[in-house]
Protein backbone atom coordinates (compact mmCIF):
# COMPACT_ATOMS: atom_id res chain seq x y z
CA UNK A 1 0.00 0.00 0.00
CA UNK A 2 2.66 2.29 1.02
CA UNK A 3 4.28 1.72 -2.17
CA UNK A 4 1.45 2.51 -4.15
CA UNK A 5 1.02 6.14 -2.29
CA UNK A 6 4.30 6.49 -3.19
CA UNK A 7 3.95 5.40 -6.93
CA UNK A 8 0.46 7.68 -7.13
CA UNK A 9 2.55 10.74 -5.74
CA UNK A 10 5.13 9.79 -8.39
CA UNK A 11 2.72 10.08 -10.97
CA UNK A 12 1.15 12.83 -9.71
CA UNK A 13 4.23 15.18 -9.43
CA UNK A 14 5.38 14.51 -13.07
CA UNK A 15 1.98 15.26 -14.24
CA UNK A 16 2.08 18.58 -12.72
CA UNK A 17 5.82 19.22 -13.51
CA UNK A 18 4.51 18.50 -17.46
CA UNK A 19 1.10 20.54 -17.45
CA UNK A 20 3.57 23.32 -15.74
CA UNK A 21 6.41 22.90 -18.31
CA UNK A 22 3.75 22.96 -21.08
CA UNK A 23 0.67 25.34 -20.17
CA UNK A 24 2.04 27.61 -17.74
CA UNK A 25 -0.35 25.91 -14.96
CA UNK A 26 -0.60 23.25 -11.99
CA UNK A 27 -2.87 20.24 -12.03
CA UNK A 28 -3.82 21.36 -8.39
CA UNK A 29 -3.21 24.90 -7.36
CA UNK A 30 0.02 24.30 -6.01
CA UNK A 31 -1.49 21.72 -3.96
CA UNK A 32 0.52 18.71 -5.52
CA UNK A 33 3.65 18.93 -3.02
CA UNK A 34 1.74 19.89 -0.37
CA UNK A 35 -0.58 16.08 -0.85
CA UNK A 36 2.98 14.47 -1.41
CA UNK A 37 4.47 16.03 1.93
CA UNK A 38 1.48 14.44 3.63
CA UNK A 39 1.93 11.01 1.56
CA UNK A 40 5.71 10.78 3.01
CA UNK A 41 4.83 11.88 6.38
CA UNK A 42 2.36 9.24 6.35
CA UNK A 43 3.80 6.34 4.60
CA UNK A 44 6.83 6.83 6.68
CA UNK A 45 4.92 6.77 10.08
CA UNK A 46 2.96 3.64 9.23
CA UNK A 47 5.19 1.72 7.90
CA UNK A 48 7.78 2.13 10.13
CA UNK A 49 6.06 -0.28 12.37
CA UNK A 50 6.05 -2.43 10.52
CA UNK A 51 9.85 -2.15 9.35
CA UNK A 52 10.22 -2.44 13.26
CA UNK A 53 8.74 -5.67 13.55
CA UNK A 54 10.60 -7.13 10.39
CA UNK A 55 13.87 -6.00 11.48
CA UNK A 56 14.03 -4.11 8.65
CA UNK A 57 15.88 -0.61 10.56
CA UNK A 58 19.02 -0.12 9.45
CA UNK A 59 21.71 -0.22 12.55
CA UNK A 60 25.69 -0.31 12.08
CA UNK A 61 26.66 -3.59 13.18
CA UNK A 62 30.48 -3.33 13.35
CA UNK A 63 30.50 -3.16 16.63
CA UNK A 64 28.70 -6.07 17.22
CA UNK A 65 30.76 -8.15 15.08
CA UNK A 66 33.63 -7.74 17.73
CA UNK A 67 31.21 -8.56 20.40
CA UNK A 68 30.62 -11.55 22.98
CA UNK A 69 26.62 -12.51 22.47
CA UNK A 70 25.73 -11.05 25.70
CA UNK A 71 27.65 -7.68 24.31
CA UNK A 72 25.32 -7.66 21.26
CA UNK A 73 22.32 -8.33 23.64
CA UNK A 74 23.10 -5.71 25.41
CA UNK A 75 23.89 -3.52 22.19
CA UNK A 76 20.62 -4.52 20.55
CA UNK A 77 18.36 -3.65 23.90
CA UNK A 78 19.87 -0.12 23.88
CA UNK A 79 19.07 0.95 20.45
CA UNK A 80 15.49 -0.87 21.21
CA UNK A 81 14.95 1.35 24.43
CA UNK A 82 16.59 4.67 22.31
CA UNK A 83 14.34 4.26 19.45
CA UNK A 84 11.61 3.86 21.77
CA UNK A 85 12.46 6.82 23.62
CA UNK A 86 12.61 8.61 20.57
CA UNK A 87 9.58 7.82 19.35
CA UNK A 88 7.44 8.40 22.43
CA UNK A 89 9.15 12.13 22.53
CA UNK A 90 8.42 12.70 18.81
CA UNK A 91 4.62 10.97 19.46
CA UNK A 92 4.20 13.49 22.53
CA UNK A 93 5.84 16.25 20.55
CA UNK A 94 3.17 15.42 17.89
CA UNK A 95 0.47 15.30 20.07
CA UNK A 96 0.71 18.84 21.02
CA UNK A 97 0.80 20.05 17.46
CA UNK A 98 -1.85 18.20 16.66
CA UNK A 99 -3.66 19.28 19.72
CA UNK A 100 -2.93 23.34 19.18
CA UNK A 101 -4.39 22.86 15.48
CA UNK A 102 -7.52 21.25 16.48
CA UNK A 103 -8.22 24.03 18.82
CA UNK A 104 -7.12 26.55 16.42
CA UNK A 105 -8.58 25.27 13.55
CA UNK A 106 -5.94 25.60 11.85
CA UNK A 107 -5.03 25.37 8.18
CA UNK A 108 -2.14 24.77 5.80
CA UNK A 109 -0.44 28.65 4.09
CA UNK A 110 -1.22 27.29 0.67
CA UNK A 111 -3.71 27.37 -1.78
CA UNK A 112 -5.30 24.29 -0.62
CA UNK A 113 -5.91 25.52 3.14
CA UNK A 114 -5.90 22.18 4.19
CA UNK A 115 -7.40 21.97 7.91
CA UNK A 116 -4.13 20.73 9.37
CA UNK A 117 -5.87 18.47 12.04
CA UNK A 118 -6.29 15.72 9.47
CA UNK A 119 -3.01 15.03 8.02
CA UNK A 120 -1.47 15.71 11.58
CA UNK A 121 -3.85 13.11 13.05
CA UNK A 122 -3.52 10.37 10.67
CA UNK A 123 0.21 11.03 11.12
CA UNK A 124 -0.18 10.92 15.22
CA UNK A 125 -2.23 7.92 15.01
CA UNK A 126 0.36 6.26 13.05
CA UNK A 127 3.34 7.38 15.53
CA UNK A 128 1.31 5.99 18.59
CA UNK A 129 1.12 2.88 16.67
CA UNK A 130 4.91 2.81 16.74
CA UNK A 131 5.21 4.37 19.86
CA UNK A 132 3.19 1.29 21.10
CA UNK A 133 5.21 -1.32 19.10
CA UNK A 134 8.87 -0.08 20.14
CA UNK A 135 7.74 -0.58 23.85
CA UNK A 136 6.05 -3.80 23.50
CA UNK A 137 8.76 -5.08 21.65
CA UNK A 138 11.34 -3.25 24.11
CA UNK A 139 9.17 -4.93 27.35
CA UNK A 140 9.12 -8.28 26.16
CA UNK A 141 12.71 -8.57 25.29
CA UNK A 142 13.74 -6.96 28.93
CA UNK A 143 10.95 -10.07 29.93
CA UNK A 144 13.12 -12.69 28.28
CA UNK A 145 16.71 -11.04 29.07
CA UNK A 146 15.26 -11.23 32.85
CA UNK A 147 14.26 -14.88 32.42
CA UNK A 148 18.12 -15.86 31.16
CA UNK A 149 16.61 -16.30 27.34
CA UNK A 150 19.08 -13.77 25.75
CA UNK A 151 18.56 -15.97 22.38
CA UNK A 152 15.05 -15.30 22.44
CA UNK A 153 15.45 -11.77 22.71
CA UNK A 154 17.70 -10.77 19.83
CA UNK A 155 15.04 -11.62 17.10
CA UNK A 156 12.87 -9.08 18.43
CA UNK A 157 14.95 -6.17 18.98
CA UNK A 158 18.52 -7.26 17.09
CA UNK A 159 19.41 -6.41 13.15
CA UNK A 160 18.87 -9.44 10.88
CA UNK A 161 22.18 -11.72 10.44
CA UNK A 162 23.60 -11.99 7.60
CA UNK A 163 23.03 -16.09 7.69
CA UNK A 164 19.16 -14.68 7.70
CA UNK A 165 19.25 -12.19 4.87
CA UNK A 166 20.90 -15.02 2.58
CA UNK A 167 18.18 -17.59 4.08
CA UNK A 168 15.88 -15.30 2.78
CA UNK A 169 17.13 -14.53 -0.73
CA UNK A 170 17.31 -18.32 -1.49
CA UNK A 171 13.91 -18.94 -0.42
CA UNK A 172 12.52 -16.13 -2.28
CA UNK A 173 14.36 -17.49 -5.26
CA UNK A 174 13.28 -20.90 -4.98
CA UNK A 175 16.07 -23.05 -4.32
CA UNK A 176 15.11 -23.63 -0.68
CA UNK A 177 11.74 -24.21 0.75
CA UNK A 178 11.68 -22.34 4.17
CA UNK A 179 12.05 -23.67 6.92
CA UNK A 180 9.19 -24.59 9.99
Amino acid sequence: MAGLVVAAMAVLITMDIAVRSLFGTTLIYGGVGELSGYALALVTVWGASLTLLNRGHIRIDTVQMILPRAGIVFVDLIAAISFMLATALLTWTGWQTFARSLKLGSRSMTPLATTLAIPQGLWIAGLVLLTITSTWLVVRALYLIGSGREIEARPLIGTRLVSEEIEDQKVASGKEAPHA
